[in-house]
């Protein structure tokens, strides 16, 4: 549980370089690897399951070229953005 937690908390950024927690990979295909472009803050209500609010991210994954709605807590930080 706490390395859900830790991974919860991640402060992303725009410009991120994110994959797929494992959990929501379909059993046919590989991860996708993305980038994060939209960042909406507190975005999912603190009433979820979660007792927390959680951001929501969208991502544009390479492979697919296509931009996804995510909620933080399935997204793996790779590579962060590089500090301006």
């Amino acid at each position: 549980m706490q390395d859900y937690t830790e991974k919860l908390w991640h402060n992303f950024s725009v410009g991120d370089i994110v994959t797929e927690d494992p959990l929501i990979i379909p059993p046919d295909r590989l991860p996708w690897h993305g980038v994060v472009v939209k960042i909406q803050r507190g975005y999912y209500d603190t009433d979820s399951w979660l007792d927390a609010g959680e951001d929501m991210m969208m991502i544009y994954w390479f492979k697919s070229a296509v931009i996804e709605q995510l909620p933080c807590s399935v997204i793996i930080l790779v590579q962060p953005a590089p500090k301006k």
